[in-house]
């Protein structure tokens, strides 16, 4: 709690600046959504669910729905030219 009370005081210590408190704002919520980030945990899948992706897989690959890496790399980069710069 004496952090939080720190926090504030500094808050009340920003001049008052309108384009300083947008800022302070903005670096908050960008440690907010950081913080929230690093809290999910990551997706996992039951040994079923990573079966039927697998067999879904091959599936696909079976019946011709794939590419090579590099021709779908192609694909993309002609698609969203602006992601390989």
């Amino acid at each position: 709690m004496e952090l939080k009370q720190t926090l504030y005081k500094e808050i009340e210590s920003l001049p008052d600046s309108e384009e300083i408190v947008k800022k302070a704002i903005r670096a908050i919520q960008r440690l907010r959504k950081q913080v929230v980030k690093a809290e999910q945990a990551p997706l996992q899948y039951t040994i079923e669910e990573l079966k039927e992706g697998l067999q879904e897989s091959e599936n696909d690959f079976a019946a011709g729905r794939c590419y090579p890496s590099g021709e779908a790399f192609c694909n993309m980069e002609k698609e969203f030219p602006w992601l390989s710069k």
